[in-house]
């Protein structure tokens, strides 16, 4: 029997981005290593945990679904949500990184990055 794979979603203050054509999750833990003259690698010390999501979606002939680069202008947090499979990740995000194109035989396409505190409540 086949094995059934299901989609990646993500939502933008609890609306989903239906032109969405790729996405990625990053967590970095923050931890950063210690090394000591005597000890080699002595151990690590905690940092920021940062959780990144990174996407790019079509642009419809109407507008963007989610106007990134006003969020991004504006830096004010959105509650963002990343489905896979059976986990949740929720964050409270900052848009960064937008960026648009278009190439001949495609449509135009906006790239976008937002960033937020990776917590144990980040993951359900």
């Amino acid at each position: 029997m086949a094995t059934v794979y299901g989609k990646f979603k993500v939502l933008i203050d609890g609306s989903a981005q239906v032109e969405a054509s790729q996405i990625s999750v990053e967590y970095a833990p923050g931890r950063n290593a210690v090394d000591t003259i005597e000890k080699g690698r002595a151990g690590y010390t905690e940092g920021a945990k940062v959780l990144t999501v990174s996407g790019t979606s079509a642009v419809p002939a109407a507008g963007l679904e989610f106007d990134f680069f006003k969020a991004s202008e504006a830096g004010e947090e959105h509650a963002v949500q990343v489905v896979l499979g059976n986990k949740v990740i929720k964050l409270k995000a900052t848009f960064m990184n937008i960026g648009a194109g278009m190439s001949a035989n495609a449509s135009g396409e906006v790239t976008w990055q937002c960033e937020g505190p990776g917590t144990k409540e980040s993951v359900s």
